[in-house]
């Protein structure tokens, strides 16, 4: 009886150990989303996140050791897991603009106060242009005043396909002439809480034009790169390759 329970708790411990690797394993980094892209990653900041920590898959080159570049910034050691908590449709309606989908959370995570209901308001603008609005369901909060077209009524014909998945929550986006994806959310979980938010795309090309004010050319090559561009202006002095002073 004895040597019975012994050989039916290492199989239990088995189980566990696979069912984690499972988690976090991605068989490519450029599957990989960062988990910790703020300063004093370590391995153990990284999993108090719930986060995975893992070397890439493959070496790093020379040029990762010694980047010149401060826009360049490798393969995230730290990434969100695959069953990450996040969002889930519970309700999806159509309205005379489009959808109305309500997607809840069950589970907290490591960002402070997480808003756990949200409405997401798919908008069929015109024949070439879509708008998603995700917003507090029970909560008004502040939005930047943009003037934006209202539509009273969801378009006809369009030239995307608009596409949804439930568990977890996802939209992906995509060119009905050609099937290229334009936009799909399903990279990295929907960060939204209390100052802020985050929302992730497959970028259908390397090219990229604008990102706000860059000292760099317009076109933005960003081919087997990990690089971060941001939007915004700051208080630094102008420097190659960054955002500008203002």
């Amino acid at each position: 009886m004895a040597h019975w329970l012994f050989v039916r708790s290492l199989t239990i411990l088995c189980c566990v150990i696979y069912i984690y690797a499972q988690q976090c394993d991605q068989s490519v980094d450029l599957a990989r989303f960062d988990c910790h892209p703020d300063d004093g990653a370590s391995q153990q900041a990284c999993e108090a996140r719930k986060c995975c920590w893992r070397l890439p898959t493959q070496q790093i080159n020379s040029t990762e050791k010694h980047r010149t570049n401060l826009q360049e910034i490798g393969v995230p050691l730290c990434y969100y897991p695959s069953d990450f908590p996040t969002y889930s449709i519970v309700s999806n309606e159509p309205t005379i603009f489009g959808q109305r989908i309500r997607i809840v959370k069950s589970q907290k995570t490591f960002m402070p106060n997480d808003i756990m209901d949200l409405t997401v308001d798919l908008i069929y603008e015109t024949q070439q242009r879509f708008r998603i609005r995700i917003y507090d369901s029970f909560n008004k909060r502040f939005e930047v005043p943009l003037d934006v077209p209202v539509v009273e009524k969801k378009v006809d014909m369009t030239d995307y396909e608009v596409k949804v998945a439930q568990k977890p929550f996802a939209i992906l986006v995509s060119r009905k002439s050609t099937g290229v994806t334009l936009f799909d959310s399903s990279l990295s979980p929907l960060i939204f809480a209390d100052q802020f938010i985050s929302i992730s795309t497959r970028l259908s090309s390397p090219l990229l034009y604008g990102l706000g004010e860059h000292t760099q050319p317009l076109l933005i090559n960003i081919t087997n790169e990990w690089k971060r561009l941001t939007f915004w202006t700051r208080d630094i002095g102008v420097r190659p390759d960054t955002n500008l002073y203002g």
